[in-house]
Protein backbone atom coordinates (compact mmCIF):
# COMPACT_ATOMS: atom_id res chain seq x y z
CA UNK A 1 0.00 0.00 0.00
CA UNK A 2 1.17 3.16 -0.70
CA UNK A 3 0.43 6.60 0.76
CA UNK A 4 0.99 10.50 -0.06
CA UNK A 5 1.14 12.96 2.82
CA UNK A 6 0.68 16.52 1.59
CA UNK A 7 1.34 19.51 4.05
CA UNK A 8 2.87 22.60 4.60
CA UNK A 9 3.25 24.80 7.48
CA UNK A 10 2.33 22.50 10.15
CA UNK A 11 1.88 24.47 13.68
CA UNK A 12 1.97 21.05 15.93
CA UNK A 13 4.49 18.72 13.55
CA UNK A 14 4.93 16.11 16.49
CA UNK A 15 0.93 15.55 17.10
CA UNK A 16 -0.08 15.16 13.51
CA UNK A 17 2.81 12.91 12.38
CA UNK A 18 1.63 10.69 15.40
CA UNK A 19 -1.59 10.40 14.75
CA UNK A 20 -1.01 9.70 10.71
CA UNK A 21 1.97 6.78 11.55
CA UNK A 22 -1.17 5.23 13.80
CA UNK A 23 -3.11 4.86 10.99
CA UNK A 24 0.01 4.23 8.12
CA UNK A 25 1.23 1.24 10.55
CA UNK A 26 -2.54 -0.03 11.03
CA UNK A 27 -2.63 -0.08 7.45
CA UNK A 28 1.00 -0.97 6.72
CA UNK A 29 1.43 1.30 4.40
CA UNK A 30 4.64 3.17 3.12
CA UNK A 31 4.71 7.33 2.70
CA UNK A 32 5.40 9.43 -0.17
CA UNK A 33 5.99 12.99 1.52
CA UNK A 34 4.72 16.15 -0.32
CA UNK A 35 6.19 19.17 1.27
CA UNK A 36 3.98 22.20 -0.46
CA UNK A 37 5.96 25.35 -0.11
CA UNK A 38 4.83 29.23 -1.27
CA UNK A 39 8.52 30.23 -0.75
CA UNK A 40 11.06 27.98 -0.25
CA UNK A 41 13.16 28.76 3.05
CA UNK A 42 15.54 28.04 5.12
CA UNK A 43 15.24 25.18 8.01
CA UNK A 44 13.39 22.62 6.10
CA UNK A 45 16.00 19.56 6.85
CA UNK A 46 15.55 19.65 10.54
CA UNK A 47 11.85 19.24 9.96
CA UNK A 48 12.24 16.36 7.59
CA UNK A 49 14.46 14.88 9.41
CA UNK A 50 11.56 15.07 12.82
CA UNK A 51 9.28 13.47 10.49
CA UNK A 52 11.46 10.90 9.61
CA UNK A 53 11.65 9.96 12.94
CA UNK A 54 8.20 9.82 13.52
CA UNK A 55 7.33 7.83 10.99
CA UNK A 56 10.20 5.22 11.22
CA UNK A 57 10.63 3.25 8.02
CA UNK A 58 7.81 3.99 6.16
CA UNK A 59 9.10 7.20 3.73
CA UNK A 60 10.05 5.88 0.07
CA UNK A 61 10.54 9.19 -1.06
CA UNK A 62 10.21 12.41 -0.16
CA UNK A 63 8.83 15.47 -2.58
CA UNK A 64 8.75 19.76 -2.32
CA UNK A 65 7.33 21.89 -4.86
CA UNK A 66 6.71 25.47 -4.58
CA UNK A 67 3.05 25.72 -5.58
CA UNK A 68 -0.86 26.41 -4.41
CA UNK A 69 -1.87 23.80 -2.17
CA UNK A 70 -4.91 22.29 -3.92
CA UNK A 71 -3.01 22.61 -6.81
CA UNK A 72 -0.01 20.90 -5.96
CA UNK A 73 -2.02 18.09 -4.61
CA UNK A 74 -4.09 17.24 -7.50
CA UNK A 75 -1.16 17.52 -10.03
CA UNK A 76 0.42 14.70 -7.76
CA UNK A 77 -2.26 12.75 -7.71
CA UNK A 78 -2.83 13.17 -11.20
CA UNK A 79 1.07 11.73 -12.12
CA UNK A 80 0.98 9.39 -9.48
CA UNK A 81 -1.39 6.63 -8.38
CA UNK A 82 -1.90 6.00 -4.19
CA UNK A 83 -3.81 4.17 -2.11
CA UNK A 84 -4.38 6.56 0.21
CA UNK A 85 -4.14 10.78 0.71
CA UNK A 86 -3.30 12.45 3.47
CA UNK A 87 -4.45 16.21 4.52
CA UNK A 88 -4.44 18.29 6.77
CA UNK A 89 -6.73 20.94 7.85
CA UNK A 90 -4.08 23.80 8.84
CA UNK A 91 -2.81 23.16 5.44
CA UNK A 92 -5.23 24.50 3.64
CA UNK A 93 -5.46 27.74 2.03
CA UNK A 94 -5.48 30.95 4.21
CA UNK A 95 -8.47 33.39 3.86
CA UNK A 96 -8.82 34.51 0.34
CA UNK A 97 -8.04 30.97 -0.71
CA UNK A 98 -10.69 28.09 -1.30
CA UNK A 99 -11.78 26.50 2.72
CA UNK A 100 -10.96 22.86 3.68
CA UNK A 101 -14.40 21.82 2.90
CA UNK A 102 -13.88 22.37 -0.63
CA UNK A 103 -9.90 21.43 -1.00
CA UNK A 104 -11.01 18.11 0.52
CA UNK A 105 -14.10 17.67 -2.29
CA UNK A 106 -12.20 18.48 -4.61
CA UNK A 107 -9.13 16.05 -3.66
CA UNK A 108 -11.48 13.61 -3.12
CA UNK A 109 -12.87 13.67 -6.83
CA UNK A 110 -9.69 14.20 -8.67
CA UNK A 111 -7.40 11.45 -7.09
CA UNK A 112 -9.82 8.89 -7.68
CA UNK A 113 -8.48 7.18 -4.21
CA UNK A 114 -9.47 7.45 -0.39
CA UNK A 115 -8.53 10.70 1.21
CA UNK A 116 -7.75 10.96 5.37
CA UNK A 117 -8.59 14.87 6.12
CA UNK A 118 -6.54 15.16 9.82
CA UNK A 119 -8.47 17.67 12.38
CA UNK A 120 -7.83 17.90 15.77
CA UNK A 121 -5.54 14.50 15.31
CA UNK A 122 -5.70 12.49 18.76
CA UNK A 123 -2.29 10.83 20.43
CA UNK A 124 -3.91 7.65 19.82
CA UNK A 125 -6.78 6.10 18.81
CA UNK A 126 -9.39 4.25 20.93
CA UNK A 127 -13.13 4.85 18.98
CA UNK A 128 -13.47 4.18 15.65
CA UNK A 129 -16.98 5.50 14.00
CA UNK A 130 -17.73 3.69 10.99
CA UNK A 131 -20.55 4.90 9.11
CA UNK A 132 -22.40 2.27 7.22
CA UNK A 133 -25.38 2.19 4.67
CA UNK A 134 -26.12 -1.05 5.27
CA UNK A 135 -25.80 -2.51 1.94
CA UNK A 136 -22.94 -4.01 -0.07
CA UNK A 137 -21.51 -0.60 -1.75
CA UNK A 138 -20.72 0.13 2.90
CA UNK A 139 -18.68 -3.47 2.65
CA UNK A 140 -14.90 -1.98 1.74
CA UNK A 141 -15.81 1.29 4.46
CA UNK A 142 -16.57 -1.52 7.05
CA UNK A 143 -13.53 -3.51 6.10
CA UNK A 144 -11.28 -0.74 6.24
CA UNK A 145 -12.54 0.29 9.47
CA UNK A 146 -12.02 -3.20 10.79
CA UNK A 147 -8.36 -3.63 9.13
CA UNK A 148 -7.52 -0.44 11.85
CA UNK A 149 -9.11 -1.21 14.64
CA UNK A 150 -7.39 -5.25 14.89
CA UNK A 151 -4.44 -3.63 14.34
CA UNK A 152 -4.38 -1.00 16.52
CA UNK A 153 -6.93 -2.91 19.19
CA UNK A 154 -9.26 -0.20 18.85
CA UNK A 155 -13.23 -0.39 19.48
CA UNK A 156 -15.75 0.01 17.00
CA UNK A 157 -18.75 1.64 16.72
CA UNK A 158 -20.45 0.97 13.41
CA UNK A 159 -23.28 3.32 12.59
CA UNK A 160 -26.10 3.35 10.49
CA UNK A 161 -28.34 6.74 10.31
CA UNK A 162 -32.28 6.09 8.55
CA UNK A 163 -33.12 9.10 6.53
CA UNK A 164 -36.20 9.32 7.22
CA UNK A 165 -38.71 9.57 10.45
CA UNK A 166 -42.10 7.70 10.52
CA UNK A 167 -45.19 10.60 11.24
CA UNK A 168 -46.37 7.99 13.59
CA UNK A 169 -42.96 8.47 15.73
CA UNK A 170 -43.85 11.48 17.95
CA UNK A 171 -40.82 11.24 20.79
CA UNK A 172 -37.00 10.78 20.57
CA UNK A 173 -37.47 7.85 23.03
CA UNK A 174 -39.74 5.92 20.68
CA UNK A 175 -38.02 6.34 17.45
CA UNK A 176 -34.63 5.11 19.48
CA UNK A 177 -36.68 2.27 20.58
CA UNK A 178 -38.09 1.60 17.09
CA UNK A 179 -34.23 1.38 15.71
CA UNK A 180 -33.53 -0.98 18.19
CA UNK A 181 -35.85 -3.74 17.20
CA UNK A 182 -34.38 -3.56 13.71
CA UNK A 183 -31.71 -6.06 14.59
CA UNK A 184 -34.27 -8.29 15.77
CA UNK A 185 -35.43 -8.53 12.22
CA UNK A 186 -34.08 -11.09 9.18
CA UNK A 187 -33.77 -7.79 6.95
CA UNK A 188 -30.61 -7.29 4.52
CA UNK A 189 -29.68 -4.27 6.92
CA UNK A 190 -30.40 -5.99 10.14
CA UNK A 191 -28.11 -8.78 8.36
CA UNK A 192 -25.31 -6.58 7.45
CA UNK A 193 -25.41 -4.89 10.79
CA UNK A 194 -25.17 -7.93 13.21
CA UNK A 195 -22.71 -9.84 10.77
CA UNK A 196 -20.05 -7.23 10.49
CA UNK A 197 -20.44 -6.69 13.93
CA UNK A 198 -20.36 -10.56 15.06
CA UNK A 199 -17.34 -10.32 13.03
CA UNK A 200 -15.17 -8.08 15.10
CA UNK A 201 -15.45 -9.44 18.01
CA UNK A 202 -14.22 -12.62 16.42
CA UNK A 203 -11.76 -10.96 15.60
CA UNK A 204 -11.35 -9.78 19.27
CA UNK A 205 -12.62 -6.38 18.68
CA UNK A 206 -14.76 -4.73 21.17
CA UNK A 207 -17.91 -3.54 18.72
CA UNK A 208 -21.21 -1.38 19.20
CA UNK A 209 -24.56 -1.18 16.40
CA UNK A 210 -25.97 2.64 16.63
CA UNK A 211 -28.99 3.26 14.78
CA UNK A 212 -30.09 7.02 14.46
CA UNK A 213 -32.43 8.87 12.49
CA UNK A 214 -31.97 12.13 11.01
CA UNK A 215 -29.92 13.81 8.10
CA UNK A 216 -27.19 11.61 7.68
CA UNK A 217 -24.42 14.46 7.81
CA UNK A 218 -26.03 15.92 10.87
CA UNK A 219 -26.18 12.69 12.62
CA UNK A 220 -23.11 11.33 11.79
CA UNK A 221 -21.11 14.92 12.88
CA UNK A 222 -23.30 14.71 16.37
CA UNK A 223 -22.11 10.81 16.93
CA UNK A 224 -18.13 12.24 16.38
CA UNK A 225 -18.81 13.82 19.50
CA UNK A 226 -21.47 12.35 21.45
CA UNK A 227 -19.35 8.77 21.29
CA UNK A 228 -15.74 11.17 21.96
CA UNK A 229 -14.82 9.59 18.14
CA UNK A 230 -11.04 9.34 17.72
CA UNK A 231 -11.20 8.71 13.65
CA UNK A 232 -14.19 8.62 11.56
CA UNK A 233 -14.75 6.26 8.49
CA UNK A 234 -17.50 7.10 5.80
CA UNK A 235 -17.29 5.90 2.32
CA UNK A 236 -17.75 7.71 -1.00
CA UNK A 237 -18.84 6.63 -4.55
CA UNK A 238 -20.46 8.85 -7.17
CA UNK A 239 -22.65 6.05 -8.80
CA UNK A 240 -24.87 5.48 -5.51
CA UNK A 241 -28.23 7.30 -4.66
CA UNK A 242 -26.45 7.91 -1.03
CA UNK A 243 -23.40 9.84 -2.45
CA UNK A 244 -26.02 11.85 -4.61
CA UNK A 245 -27.76 12.91 -1.57
CA UNK A 246 -24.67 13.00 0.48
CA UNK A 247 -22.08 14.82 -1.18
CA UNK A 248 -23.23 18.17 -0.69
CA UNK A 249 -23.01 17.92 2.88
CA UNK A 250 -19.68 16.00 2.95
CA UNK A 251 -17.55 18.63 2.88
CA UNK A 252 -19.03 21.82 5.15
CA UNK A 253 -20.96 19.59 7.15
CA UNK A 254 -18.73 16.49 8.19
CA UNK A 255 -15.40 17.39 7.07
CA UNK A 256 -15.29 20.99 8.80
CA UNK A 257 -17.54 20.28 11.93
CA UNK A 258 -16.40 16.35 12.85
CA UNK A 259 -14.95 16.36 16.33
CA UNK A 260 -12.20 13.95 14.67
CA UNK A 261 -9.77 13.39 11.77
CA UNK A 262 -12.20 11.71 8.90
CA UNK A 263 -11.50 8.66 6.56
CA UNK A 264 -13.12 8.97 3.38
CA UNK A 265 -13.11 5.12 1.84
CA UNK A 266 -13.68 5.58 -2.07
CA UNK A 267 -15.35 2.28 -2.40
CA UNK A 268 -14.33 1.81 -6.09
CA UNK A 269 -10.43 0.89 -4.89
CA UNK A 270 -10.19 -2.55 -3.19
CA UNK A 271 -7.07 -2.16 -0.58
CA UNK A 272 -5.41 -5.20 0.16
CA UNK A 273 -5.61 -4.60 4.00
CA UNK A 274 -5.48 -8.36 4.92
CA UNK A 275 -2.16 -8.65 7.02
Amino acid sequence: MRSLICYRDIKNVTRYFRFVGIILQSLDSEVVLLEIKDNLHPGESDRSEKIAQLLPDRIVERKTVQAGYLEAVIEETRKHAYDLVIIYSQDQPALGDVLIGTVADRVIKAANTSVLIVNHPRGEIKRLLVSTGGHELSEQTVNTGIAIAENIQAMVILLHVVASIPSMYAGLDQIDESLEEVLHTDTPLARHLKNRAAEMRQKGIEAQIELRRGLPSEEIVRATFRDKADLLVVGYSEDTRFYRIFRDHLSLHIVDRAACPVLVVNRKVAWDIDR
